[in-house]
């Protein structure tokens, strides 16, 4: 049921399974229950930061000119469903949000110019490994067709994806301003980026090696990490090693409730999951 598994669904599914059960198996969310949802402004700074990017790295691609400030114009002008929104409070915030990262993505941008002309690219590409441990790029007619496919194991969407002469990059845009080598999450944002790489590797070319890279798109620094080619296949196994049978080492069953854990009180459902828990088994 559960079936594309994606780096957030993993993480969600070991930070809180009963959390995990409400979304992807009874698709409730808090507000449901009368709680307000954790709503971070970072949310919507990320999709419209990947859209504006997407534009720039669109521009640069075919060696036009662009204005990041025209650009960012256009993309607070729809919301999320790329329907027109009327200007007022929100649509400010979203361009004042956004007017700080002109600097670090112009200088990404830029600071890319040979990899984003000369070699092909992929931009917002998902790419899936099957339930026979094969990886491929996805071609679905209808991209919602993915979250149903039964054959479709792991789903890894990376931001940008360049397939140079020598190795493969990876590329994905943060908004943490704080992020750099010394940032204490920078190790979570890595491991996403290493369940990435093989799946992308193996789909594109086995015989190249893979860069992955952060972008802080506040300063258009990347923090960088190279895998060699040889030890991608070790890197694939043990992605497939992380996806959860239907029943786990720990004997969580996702298909049975009474087997799920104590509330960990870290979740959007603040603690009330027992409740609300009991409510549905009752």
């Amino acid at each position: 049921m559960f079936e594309p598994w994606s780096h957030s669904k993993l993480k969600k599914y070991n930070n809180c399974k009963r959390e995990f059960y409400f979304q992807y198996y009874l698709k409730i969310k808090p507000e449901d229950f009368g709680l307000s949802p954790v709503v971070w402004d970072t949310q919507q700074l990320g999709n419209d930061s990947h859209k504006v990017m997407e534009h720039a790295v669109t521009k640069m691609r075919a060696k036009q000119s662009f204005n990041l400030k025209e650009l960012i114009s256009a993309v607070c002008s729809k919301d999320n469903y790329g329907r027109p929104v009327k200007s007022g409070v929100l649509d400010l915030k979203r361009k004042t949000d956004l007017l700080k990262l002109v600097r670090g993505m112009k200088e990404f941008v830029i600071s890319s110019k040979e990899l984003l002309q000369g070699y092909p690219l992929l931009i917002e590409s998902s790419f899936v490994l099957d339930v026979n441990g094969m990886c491929k790029p996805a071609t679905y007619k209808n991209p919602w067709d993915m979250y149903t496919d039964k054959t479709c194991k792991f789903v890894s969407k990376p931001d940008l994806v360049i397939n140079a002469f020598d190795k493969i990059h990876i590329f994905d845009y943060k908004t943490n301003e704080k992020i750099t080598a010394d940032y204490p999450w920078v190790g979570e944002y890595i491991k996403q980026l290493e369940e990435y790489a093989p799946v992308v590797q193996q789909a594109l070319d086995p015989s190249k090696d893979v860069q992955v890279n952060l972008v802080n798109l506040y300063t258009g620094e990347c923090i960088s990490q190279e895998y060699a080619a040889s030890i991608i296949p070790a890197m694939l196994a043990d992605l497939e090693s992380k996806i959860p049978v239907i029943v786990d080492a720990q004997g969580f069953d996702y298909s049975k409730p009474n087997t799920f854990p104590k509330c960990c009180k870290f979740c959007p459902f603040k603690g009330k999951c027992d409740d609300i828990y009991q409510s549905i088994v009752s």
